[in-house]
């Protein structure tokens, strides 16, 4: 069984990494936080078995590239994926600048999201 992010999740990690690392509160716009959270749902129940990376990735590009809120959007995508990974029975083992190296070359368009699947690939192992 599969444990999902939901918005609770997503609002209450964007609400800890604005206290934490500051910035404006606020979601720009619900419809985009919530297709970002239903793209790994579509994945998983419309694809043939995706992995779990494939899933989180999924969260974190879509969380990155739709711009749900108003502020944190990098970090929240990747702290969404990675608490999806966690959830799952799965550690990221990376150090911080790999991690917001990875982040920001997607954010940038220099990787997508087949890219993001293999950084966690190498990096994502079972606790």
């Amino acid at each position: 069984m599969i444990n999902w992010i939901t918005e609770e999740d997503a609002l209450v990690i964007h609400r800890m990494l604005i206290e934490i690392y500051g910035g404006p509160e606020g979601v720009r716009d619900f419809a985009l936080l919530q297709s970002s959270l239903a793209k790994s749902k579509n994945l998983y129940f419309y694809s043939e078995a995706p992995s779990l990376n494939e899933l989180a990735a999924s969260y974190i590009y879509g969380i990155v590239k739709n711009h749900p809120f108003v502020d944190g959007n990098k970090r929240v995508g990747f702290v969404v994926g990675e608490s999806f990974l966690r959830m799952n029975g799965f550690q990221l083992e990376k150090d911080n600048d790999a991690a917001a190296n990875i982040i920001l070359a997607l954010a940038a368009g220099d990787i997508d999201e087949v890219g993001l699947v293999e950084f966690l690939d190498k990096h994502a192992h079972p606790i």
